[in-house]
């Protein structure tokens, strides 16, 4: 019985994460071009996009030494003449400083066009990679460059045997993690005044603050992620790894009552640390009424419940679905990446033309009886939201009055 029932929540929950995707790739309006694929390379997990496709992968890889080894797995990839089999790896996942120097990492890159290839019929013979590296890391374009670029003969395995492609790889342009979730944040989400975007990812957390005006003010980028949290998790559950505990909860793996309980301390002790590097690097510079905390990455959805006990109730916090927390960064480099998309902004509002200075709440009745909500006068004028709460109360007396 408990079976059945598992796997009437396990189909209803694939119908919802298929809807939600569908609406995802209806809001983003996908590039669908034949010469860019979009990559968003995690520790754990690598995200892509082609002509409008979205999937997600383990990143871990290791070579074939003996060819005997492949058989009907369709997670190997012959690249060049030497076989690879995605999903294991002889190092463990994310175990380098540097993005580039992932293991094999043109390897990955061309196993998910493979699996693209099904989807979108062919591949482009000359194709240019548009990645996401943290701030941090922005300055080894060349030697990703160095790592991916080149000819590739690619043999994989479907259910119709081994087939074949051949391509070119170059890489295209390279934005910054947690800057392009905030793109796509402002283009679907409400969110006003100053917004933070904080990616949690497997090893590494990137927190952002953007002004008002849509300026960066700050960064910071920490060597801290969802791995370090569940390498403490293993003493409470069964999982024989970090990297298998966290492929349990993706299947959806819940934990016992007991276990719950020893991990929502592990979680207090783990996000006071993590908030007060992330407050003092980033969001103290911003005033807490008018700043929006918007939470993404792989790990939000894990932690967003216990952040929200952690961080004061000033400041405005969310997370983003599951499925969209995943895959913000990358999409937010699509919308980058195409010229004819632009974040949503709000309607330039026409000054009034004035022999003198207009104090603030002047400039609040103004907006006001344009029409203008509290969190649409906020992000123009850059005002917190209390004040602008009191104004709405001082204006509505006076209309009153009047």
């Amino acid at each position: 019985m408990k079976q059945m029932v598992r796997g009437l929540i396990d189909r209803i929950q694939a119908i919802r994460n298929k809807v939600k995707y569908n609406k995802i790739k209806k809001n983003i309006n996908i590039n669908n071009t034949n010469d860019i694929v979009y990559v968003d390379l995690g520790a754990s997990n690598i995200k892509m996009s082609y002509k409008g496709e979205l999937l997600t992968f383990r990143s871990s890889i290791r070579k074939v030494l003996v060819e005997d080894e492949i058989t009907i797995q369709k997670n190997a990839i012959r690249c060049n003449g030497c076989w690879y089999i995605v999903g294991e790896s002889n190092q463990p996942t994310g175990n380098y400083e540097y993005k580039y120097q992932k293991e094999y990492l043109e390897v990955l890159i061309l196993f998910g066009l493979s699996m693209f290839k099904d989807k979108v019929n062919g591949i482009g013979e000359n194709l240019k990679v548009n990645i996401l590296l943290p701030y941090n890391q922005l300055h080894t374009r060349k030697n990703l460059e160095n790592k991916i670029n080149g000819v590739y003969e690619v043999n994989y395995i479907n259910t119709l045997g081994i087939q074949e492609f051949s391509t070119s790889i170059t890489l295209g342009n390279v934005f910054a993690e947690g800057e392009a979730s905030k793109v796509y944040i402002e283009k679907n989400h409400n969110t006003y005044g100053n917004l933070c975007v904080i990616n949690i990812g497997y090893s590494t957390t990137e927190a952002t603050l953007v002004n008002t005006l849509g300026n960066r003010e700050n960064f910071i980028s920490l060597n801290i992620g969802t791995n370090n949290l569940l390498s403490q998790y293993l003493k409470y559950t069964k999982a024989p790894t970090s990297s298998i505990l966290s492929s349990w909860l993706n299947d959806g793996y819940t934990f016992s009552k007991d276990e719950a309980r020893a991990i929502a301390e592990v979680n207090k002790q783990y996000i006071s640390t993590l908030w007060n590097d992330i407050y003092n690097g980033v969001i103290k510079l911003s005033n807490p009424t008018n700043t929006s905390i918007v939470f993404v990455g792989g790990g939000a959805n894990l932690l967003i419940d216990s952040f929200k006990d952690a961080i004061p109730k000033e400041y405005n916090v969310k997370a983003l679905i599951p499925l969209e927390s995943s895959y913000s960064d990358l999409l937010g480099m699509i919308l980058l990446s195409n010229d004819t998309i632009e974040p949503t902004k709000i309607n330039p509002v026409e000054e009034v033309p004035t022999t003198k200075k207009l104090s603030n709440y002047e400039k609040f009745k103004e907006l006001k009886e344009k029409g203008l909500e509290v969190k649409e006068i906020a992000t123009v004028t850059g005002l917190a939201i209390q004040t602008l709460r009191n104004y709405n109360v001082k204006y509505n007396k006076e209309l009153q009055v009047g």
